[in-house]
């Protein structure tokens, strides 16, 4: 369960480190005044991310967001990503902190809990 978490913090970090990259090369390429910009960023930062992101994870993540609606920016996307990411590293953080106070004597589960 904890690699899921990382995975997800991973992912997170991936697609905020794409937004921050991609944003100066791709600001003329979407209209940002579109109400379509979330979606069309997302299948630009897909394309441009080598099959790490996909363009639905992308639009499911930055939607859980409501702020991601009316961004008109990269920027505007790449703030909602940061605390995107600092709330999955938070909560990741607090569940590995809870499974190594239960993990008892098992040293090989403690080991792995402690190396996330």
């Amino acid at each position: 369960m904890a690699a899921a978490s990382s995975n997800v913090v991973v992912i997170a970090l991936l697609l905020f480190a794409v937004i921050i990259l991609a944003a100066p090369h791709l600001a003329a390429t979407i209209d940002s005044s579109s109400p379509v910009f979330l979606s069309g960023a997302c299948n630009t930062i897909a394309g441009d991310s080598g099959g790490v992101i996909t363009a639905a994870f992308c639009t499911n993540s930055l939607s859980s967001d409501g702020r991601s609606l009316n961004a008109s920016s990269y920027s505007d996307l790449a703030i909602v990503a940061i605390d995107l990411l600092t709330s999955n590293a938070t909560s990741t953080k607090s569940k590995i902190d809870t499974l190594l106070q239960n993990v008892g004597d098992d040293a090989t589960k403690k080991q792995c809990l402690q190396s996330c």
